[in-house]
């Protein structure tokens, strides 16, 4: 999906955003550094995220363009030094963990259904297309490649859903 957008830093910008959705131990605030969580949520961390896509690019950090491979990423220092650290720290008191009893692919699945009816409420509403369906988290890539099909400006498409995972997420 990311690969369908165009411009570096909004691909950077929904990458962010799918990382801190995608860790499913904690809540998705903790997943933004201490900067991001202020613009994303403001100062007490409970601002319902916005739904204008510049204004995460505002906060996004990173100017980099270069896609990097799946290798490339695990050798990197910084998943190396994450992988020798605990990842649960008691000290932290901001730092609440939990488990939930969600896996992100049957997130991810929700939030697309929550996107469709978003994106085509007419359409939907009328054929009752969504209501009926059972969640199958083996038809996962299918849906996902049935709401974004290989075309021009699908692109604002997957940073729309973006940022409907941001605040389902939320």
């Amino acid at each position: 999906m990311i690969e369908m957008i165009t411009d570096g830093k909004k691909r950077d910008a929904f990458a962010r955003i799918w990382d801190a959705c995608s860790d499913m131990a904690g809540y998705v605030q903790m997943h933004f550094d201490v900067a991001e969580r202020k613009h994303y949520f403001g100062d007490d961390w409970d601002c319902y995220p916005d739904d204008s896509y510049g204004y995460y690019l505002a906060s996004c950090k990173t100017d980099s363009t270069a896609m990097r491979s799946i290798g490339e990423i695990a050798d990197s220092a910084d998943v190396i030094s994450m992988m020798n650290t605990s990842r649960l720290d008691h000290s932290d008191e901001d730092n609440i963990r939990f488990e939930s009893f969600l896996t992100f692919r049957h997130f991810l699945l929700h939030v697309l259904k929550i996107f469709e009816v978003e994106e085509n409420e007419a359409e939907v509403v009328a054929k009752k297309t969504w209501s009926g369906e059972l969640i199958d988290d083996k038809k996962l890539i299918q849906r996902f490649e049935a709401v974004f099909p290989r075309k021009q400006h699908v692109g604002e498409t997957v940073e729309r859903f973006g940022l409907c995972l941001l605040r389902c997420r939320f």
